[in-house]
């Protein structure tokens, strides 16, 4: 991007658009400009994968990432002003991990779409209509914040039966802290393993050289000739010249 095409100012809105410029990342001239103004951001249509600039939109509270190349591991900078998230046709396939970025960075987004994305099965990527129903619930689940999921508003109905078929979050959250701390205490009870082998080999080790040098001058003392001592009253011969 030029210095031409960078925006002059922003909309009354506080609203920033890069909408369709083929970015693959966003231009720290615009960023250094705008980053603590801007209310809205919409970088619809471009290339990007990395969203990392973006934390320096301290105020954003509208982030519209529609058509871009964003996946379930791409990291999301902690925004939490943000109320609205739009990552409509991305390359998001892992619906969990994406929305555990989303419930660590963005805690309050209350509006989220993610039509066209292979995480979310609907009519535009041949899903059914009981997947999409089940997605709505997984989501609806994790982001209690939410109130309107893609096209349509959050029921209560189906808060309900969200909450019936993955359980509280609370329950969720226990159950994710148990998973970690179980992990946690295996992982030390493997390196307290390792580390009692380690110093077993290195105590053998250190067993077997000394074995082996007492071997060593065992077979020494073998070698040596054994001179008998003489008799007290005889005297040892001088050699002959």
């Amino acid at each position: 991007m030029s210095e031409e095409d960078i925006p002059s100012k922003l909309s009354d809105e506080k609203r920033l658009t890069l909408a369709y410029r083929e970015l693959h990342e966003l231009p720290q001239p615009v960023v250094a400009k705008f980053g603590s103004l801007a209310r809205e951001l919409d970088l619809s249509g471009n290339q990007l994968t990395d969203l990392s600039a973006i934390r320096n939109f301290i105020k954003l509270e509208v982030l519209i990432l529609d058509g871009n190349r964003i996946t379930s591991h791409t990291p999301i900078p902690s925004l939490p002003l943000l109320h609205t998230l739009w990552v409509n046709k991305n390359k998001i396939d892992n619906l969990s991990l994406f929305l555990d970025k989303v419930v660590q960075s963005c805690p309050n987004v209350k509006f989220l779409s993610m039509l066209m994305n292979d995480a979310c099965p609907n009519y535009f990527n041949g899903g059914t209509p009981s997947q999409y129903q089940d997605y709505r619930y997984y989501v609806i689940n994790r982001l209690r914040n939410l109130t309107h999921l893609d096209d349509s508003k959050i029921s209560e109905e189906e808060k309900k039966q969200a909450i019936k078929k993955y359980g509280s979050l609370e329950v969720l959250i226990a159950r994710d802290d148990k998973e970690k701390k179980e992990i946690e205490e295996k992982r030390r009870q493997q390196a307290e393993e390792k580390k009692r082998r380690q110093e077993a080999a290195a105590k053998k080790r250190a067993q077997e050289e000394k074995e082996r040098r007492r071997a060593r001058r065992r077979m020494q003392n073998a070698e040596e000739p054994i001179v008998p001592p003489l008799p007290p009253d005889v005297k040892p011969k001088d050699n002959p010249k």
